[in-house]
């Protein structure tokens, strides 16, 4: 009985793997040029032809509804697309291997934005995305050509600038801000030289950092901008290092005549000044912190704002800028 199943089995099998091997495949589109990926949205077939440098749009029957992209670096403009995936059937994404960057377009194949290593993704450098893949609550992943990595399309922080700073609170004592005994505002280190003169401020460093709000073009230093590092020095008395703060007006840009125009009627208008090679007005663009230099520099003169203003040229290079936007990702900073 075992041999008869044995055989009945086998004979089955064998039945089956020779139905499969008559079994037909349907063509539904040829002449296909290097094809890297394919997906489905919108009741269509998109297919990647990286040979050719673009995208083909089939209906579900094979038959070609439309050809996108040529080989190129603008919108709707591929180099060596690789791969496609679709976010519900809502958006597109391309990832266009040799531009360094993916392109996103909508159900209709308008282009809504491209994306790049320096704004969507969640990575610091330029990126080379070969393949893409989007899970059921929509987030995109890619792989990374260039470094090898996986990496996540960030939509909820993406394509917007944002300011990071560390607001020690009063009591703070620890290594940012090298130890200090106590946390001041201005307004209360104005009250504590008031008090006692034997309290100070450290004027070098407070003019170091002034020099350096006019290499940066932060016109906007009210008394708010800075925080104070209290110390103790040996005779007991208190010392102010500067902690300057809330760079939110640094490397500005004001574009359109509105702006021209009020800087020839109001005399205030003029500290708005476009960040550039040179200031064009060095009392209106230091307005804003006239009064508290005054308060706080009184024992320095001119000869030392010379010694800072040459110590920032000296230690600020071309190199060390270079540096510091090679940490932030962001490249090509020279013109």
């Amino acid at each position: 009985m075992i041999r008869l199943c044995l055989i009945a089995t086998l004979s089955v099998l064998i039945a089956n793997s020779a139905f499969a091997q008559q079994t037909s495949v349907d063509t539904l589109y040829t002449g296909l040029k290097k094809a890297t990926s394919f997906t489905f949205g919108n009741d269509a077939i998109y297919i990647v032809e990286a040979g050719a440098h673009r995208v083909l749009k089939l209906g579900m029957d094979g038959k070609l509804i439309e050809r996108y992209g040529k080989r190129g670096s603008g919108n709707y403009q591929f180099d060596n697309p690789v791969d496609i995936a679709t976010t519900n059937g809502l958006k597109l994404f391309v990832s266009d291997k040799g531009n360094n960057r993916i392109q996103v377009f909508d159900k209709r194949w308008q282009y809504l934005s491209f994306i790049s290593g320096n704004d969507r993704f969640q990575t610091r450098s330029e990126i080379r995305p070969a393949f893409l893949g989007v899970n059921k609550l929509g987030d995109v992943y890619f792989y990374d050509e260039r470094s090898r990595t996986l990496g996540k399309y960030n939509e909820d922080y993406g394509e917007q600038l944002y300011m990071i700073v560390e607001r020690p609170a009063k009591e703070y004592s620890g290594a940012t801000f090298a130890y200090p005994d106590d946390i001041e505002s201005t307004d209360d280190i104005l009250d504590k030289l008031r008090s006692d003169e034997e309290n100070i401020v450290d004027e070098q460093a407070y003019i170091r950092a002034r020099m350096f709000d006019m290499l940066v073009g932060d016109w906007d230093r009210h008394n708010d901008q800075w925080r104070w590092a209290e110390y103790k020095n040996q005779n007991g008395k208190d010392v102010f290092i500067p902690i300057p703060r809330d760079r939110d007006q640094a490397i500005t840009n004001f574009d359109g005549a509105i702006l021209d125009i009020a800087r020839t009627l109001f005399g205030m208008a003029r500290q708005f000044q476009v960040y550039d090679e040179n200031l064009d007005d060095m009392k209106w663009f230091n307005n804003a912190g006239i009064k508290l230099d005054r308060a706080l520099a009184q024992r320095s003169g001119r000869a030392v704002w010379h010694d800072e203003a040459q110590f920032i040229k000296e230690h600020i290079t071309d190199e060390i800028i270079e540096e510091a936007f090679e940490r932030t990702g962001v490249r090509g900073t020279r013109t």
